[in-house]
């Protein structure tokens, strides 16, 4: 278990830098300014997708009151980086923008739009068969998960270095 948490919050870091890494690619290969516009609306578009692609009970999609902010703070995010990354490679370059939207353009939306939708999809799809299966529970330590909410495994006891020792066979009556 604790590898898939391991991998899923790994492709979720690496999805968080799709937007930042797909800017800077446009910046490198000197495409127009709209292009990020165009990534950020790839990339405010994917998450709902890719949810209801891969989820078991996929969630309904989402208006448009609830992805316009997110495709706001995505546009000034990316034009911030594409500033400061255009910015930065006329320090050491000439940077000549494309004023037009190319084949190119394209690839680099697709690309990066496939990348942060495997990164969203495999963890996704690994925590939801993960989570909705066991009926056991989860203990980390002193702290436990379980679905139907009651308290999985041995009430009371001492933990001692991962291993839960218990303090004998119960009375009848509740008291020890």
């Amino acid at each position: 278990m604790t590898g898939l948490i391991r991998l899923s919050l790994a492709l979720r870091l690496a999805a968080l830098l799709a937007l930042p890494l797909a800017i800077l690619t446009a910046v490198i290969l000197e495409r127009s300014a709209i292009m990020v516009v165009l990534i950020a609306a790839v990339m405010t578009a994917m998450r709902p997708v890719v949810l209801r692609a891969v989820k078991q009970s996929p969630p309904p999609w989402p208006g448009f009151q609830k992805l316009a902010p997110k495709f706001v703070g995505m546009v000034f995010l990316g034009g911030i980086l594409f500033v400061a990354f255009a910015g930065i490679g006329a320090v050491f370059t000439e940077i000549d923008l494309e004023s037009r939207l190319t084949i190119t353009d394209a690839a680099i939306l697709g690309f990066w739009g496939a990348f942060a939708a495997i990164c969203l999809a495999i963890p996704v799809k690994l925590l939801d068969g993960v989570i909705d299966t066991s009926g056991a529970g989860l203990r980390v330590g002193p702290f436990s998960i379980s679905p139907d909410g009651t308290s999985p495994g041995d009430e009371g006891g001492e933990i001692i270095e991962g291993e839960v020792i218990g303090r004998g066979p119960r009375k009848p009556d509740g008291r020890d």
